[in-house]
């Protein structure tokens, strides 16, 4: 299963997070919640439209250390 592409923003707040120290699941939510609110989309009854994965998390960070 093909996911949604990472924008460079999202792979911008990846890095800094993860230099900074935060967990793995807390970088997930961070995204997952700040892409909702950008495309307008996060009220407070309605969830994300998509979300970013530990393991997509986990992913993302070992593509960009090859």
């Amino acid at each position: 299963m093909t996911g949604i592409p990472w924008t460079d923003e999202e792979t911008a707040v990846l890095l800094v997070f993860s230099m900074w120290g935060y967990k793995h699941e807390a970088i997930a939510e961070i995204l997952t919640n700040r892409r909702a609110e950008i495309r307008g989309i996060l009220h407070t009854n309605m969830p994300p439209s998509y979300t970013r994965t530990v393991s997509a998390v986990r992913n993302k960070l070992n593509e960009l250390r090859t």
